[in-house]
């Protein structure tokens, strides 16, 4: 991947997106990372080792990947039921600020990724055309906000698109 074997000097934002995403959703969420971030950034695949960061760097891992193990354990994911995703904060070395998401399958992974980036300031008021944060967080959150594990209440998680009057 980009961000193995590569010596990064400056702070800068390293992303790993797993392969258990949709890639219609990994490439949205990269897209959508990369172009309101005002950190360069490093993209770390999923198999990499956790890459060294320099300090004031951040680190945001979604899905299935070497970082997010680092930031979220495989048991923690594993303990989440269908459709459920768990969001954690973490302070890697050199005190690089952390957040990893995933799920317990495909569908909790990408409802969680979507969490983390309203938490992070990101509206989703219209399906196709998302509203981004006014600036990109110096800090990232480590509150309530994205230390969170959560799952459907019924058995099958769905959303309704109500077109009919798209005004409201």
């Amino acid at each position: 991947g980009e961000g193995e074997g590569v010596e990064v000097s400056s702070a800068s934002l390293f992303l790993a997106i797993g392969d258990d995403l949709q890639p219609t959703a990994a490439e949205r969420l990269e897209t959508w990372v990369r172009t309101s971030s005002v950190l360069p950034v490093v993209d770390v695949a999923a198999t990499d080792a956790v890459p060294s960061m320099p300090a004031g760097s951040q680190a945001l891992a979604f899905g299935r990947s070497t970082l997010r193990a680092s930031i979220v354990g495989d048991d923690v994911v594993a303990a989440v039921p269908a459709e459920g995703y768990v969001i954690k904060s973490a302070v890697l070395s050199n005190g690089v600020q952390a957040i990893g998401v995933d799920g317990a399958d495909a569908r909790g992974a990408a409802y969680g990724s979507y969490a983390l980036l309203e938490a992070l300031g990101f509206a989703f008021f219209h399906p196709l055309a998302p509203t981004a944060p006014a600036s990109w967080p110096t800090e990232l959150p480590d509150d309530a906000t994205v230390n969170v594990t959560s799952s459907p209440r019924w058995q099958v998680r769905n959303i309704h698109l109500h077109t009919m009057h798209p005004l409201e």
